[in-house]
């Protein structure tokens, strides 16, 4: 199999947008007081993190920017994470791969955290400066995630920890 320049720029792009998130990440961990440190290279967490004596795993999760959800026309933008190891979406993180899940908005450099116990393999995130309140999309997207409501305590509190 031949590898193409497209190839290899999209190959570059993803691993660019996956470290950024990991560096960030890992510096919202620091600055809220945690040891942190980013973990290496091909294991299934991204980070961990020493939350009274015990590390914890952190897989960590990234896109660019803020986008209209496909298919629904005049629908608000919107930040999606894809949270599955695989790009094919295949294979779910379970407690044995991880114990958190970060979800990093680059172009704002803002993180949400999830307990894996809670983890979906789709979430979507609204834009910090985007109204609250109840969903036009029905009962099964009435309730509006944000950044400010998923902080590491509240994924720490579901977790057990």
């Amino acid at each position: 199999m031949t590898v193409t320049t497209t190839n290899k720029r999209a190959a570059f792009d993803a691993l660019a947008i996956g470290s950024a998130g990991e560096h960030i990440a890992c510096a919202d961990l620091i600055l809220q007081g945690y040891r942190a440190s980013i973990a290496a290279a091909q294991l299934s967490y991204d980070l961990v993190v020493d939350v009274s004596g015990r590390l914890l795993r952190v897989a960590v999760k990234s896109t660019r920017f803020a986008k209209s959800r496909p298919g629904r026309m005049g629908t608000r933008p919107c930040y999606k994470f894809a949270i599955t190891r695989s790009k094919s979406g295949v294979k779910r993180y379970s407690a044995a791969d991880t114990d958190l899940i970060a979800l990093v908005a680059l172009d704002i450099r803002r993180v949400a955290y999830f307990a894996i116990t809670e983890s979906v393999t789709i979430q979507h995130i609204d834009c910090p400066d985007h109204p609250t309140g109840a969903n036009k999309y029905g009962p099964k997207n009435s309730i509006r995630k944000r950044f400010d409501d998923l902080p590491l305590a509240r994924a720490l509190e579901v977790l057990g920890k």
